[in-house]
């Protein structure tokens, strides 16, 4: 999730190959890498996460906020609803 929050692509790259990795694992918020990817509007990551079998793009964090209802940007909102 770091990763994510902090967008470096490189490392999440790195992590999605690892073996057992969690992908839709929550931070204490119950945001996942996908929603930090969509609040920080890293294009290149969410296209990372949505490819990874298994994705969750509808998790909701503690507030009840799915990773599309965090971000503003169409281009996002548009990758989400297609995915």
């Amino acid at each position: 999730m770091r990763a994510c929050k902090y967008n470096n692509i490189k490392i999440v790259e790195y992590l999605l190959t690892l073996k057992g990795i969690d992908v839709n694992a929550k931070s204490r918020k119950g945001n996942t890498a996908l929603h930090y990817a969509c609040i920080n509007e890293s294009i290149g990551i969410i296209l990372l996460l949505l490819s990874y079998k298994g994705i969750d793009k509808n998790a909701k964090n503690s507030k009840g906020l799915t990773p599309f209802q965090m971000t503003r940007n169409p281009e996002i909102q548009i990758m989400l609803n297609s995915h």
